[in-house]
Formats: structure tokens, sequence, C-alpha cells
């Protein structure tokens, strides 16, 4: 899984595989999110796909009308991601080795 989101995830597979999956129209996606054991299984739709590196990179829409106990499975999405987001600001605030706050004698 290269990315999350509450409207689908993106994922990148070999070429191999990338042939198998343009021929489908559903996709049944299961996935563990970190740090939570249980597996959230919906089905999803491919978006997109384009080569990225030695993979295939797909977009794949999740199809929450058809999934059942679709509001549970996309809160602990959107908890994930809001925690990723979270983490991520924080990092981006936290000063660089040597940049602390210097105080000046006076």
């Amino acid at each position: 899984m290269i990315d999350i989101s509450t409207s689908g995830v993106g994922v990148s597979v070999a070429p191999a595989i990338a042939q198998a999956l343009r021929d489908l129209n559903v996709l049944a996606v299961s996935f563990h999110l970190p740090g939570n054991d249980v597996m959230l299984k919906m089905p999803g739709n491919i978006h997109y796909d384009r080569l990225e590196g030695d993979g295939v990179r797909f977009g794949i829409s999740f199809d929450w009308d058809n999934t059942r106990g679709y509001y549970r499975k996309e809160s602990a999405i959107a908890k994930y991601v809001a925690h990723q987001q979270l983490t991520a600001h924080r990092m981006q605030d936290m000063p660089t080795p040597g940049q602390g706050s210097q105080e000046t004698a006076h």
C-alpha cells in the first residue's frame, strides 16, 4: 500500500499482476491498518493505473455503497489518516539537530 484515504487506496504491483488486475471490473480489497488487528474488506474499483518505477501503481476507489458495515470501516480509515497527518505535522514542527533555541546572556 502506497497511500490511503477514506475514498480509496494506492497500491503498487508487479507488471505481471497488473495485467490480470486490468481485466477486473470490481476488486476485493482487504488489508490491516497499522496498529489494528481487524481485517478491513470491501469492494473496490480501479480508478487508474500507470507505470511507476519497476511496478504499476493502481488507484483503487472503495465502493462504500456495496460495503457491509461501511461506517465502521470508513471511520477506522479516517481515524488512521488523521493520526498520520497529525504525526507528519508534528515532525515538520520539530527543530532539526543544531537548530534548538539559543539563549543569550544579558
